[in-house]
């Protein structure tokens, strides 16, 4: 009897850790420059892992006051910048994994450290999923030159 509990607890474990490695293949990585200057502007890329989620998905990232976003690459999204919120929004996602970008302006009264932080919403075996976007942190000061 005790060589079956055993067992149990061990398949238990290992159903754990598959379930846990299935789960982390979704990853959205973000690039951005670490500063930029008042007046001027920055491109952020989002580089999606979508492991075999398809179909209905939200890429939304919180831009602060003071920044407007205009479309770069969409990977056949749709674009949208409303509220201080950059979207892209797909219908149906791209087979494969993908780069989404867009360009920022900086309000040339902007200083500071400024935080970007964001979501990846996907459906996955008819459940919606939510993705946090680790923040990302831009310094915007004058230029030393």
């Amino acid at each position: 009897m005790n060589s079956m509990i055993k067992r149990s607890t061990i398949f238990s474990v290992a159903g754990l850790l598959l379930t846990g490695s299935l789960m982390a293949q979704v990853s959205v990585t973000t690039k951005l420059p670490a500063t930029a200057v008042p007046g001027g502007n920055f491109t952020v890329e989002l580089n999606v892992a979508k492991s075999d989620v398809a179909g209905f998905a939200k890429l939304q990232q919180q831009l602060p006051p003071g920044f407007t976003a205009e479309a770069g690459e969409t990977a056949n999204a749709t674009f949208s910048f409303k509220d201080q919120k950059v979207k892209f929004l797909w219908m149906a996602l791209p087979n494969d994994d993908f780069k989404v970008s867009y360009k920022v302006a900086v309000d040339a009264s902007l200083s500071g450290n400024q935080i970007i932080e964001g979501t990846f919403a996907y459906i996955k075996d008819n459940e919606t999923e939510k993705l946090v976007i680790p923040k990302d942190i831009i310094t915007i000061q004058a230029d030393q030159a």
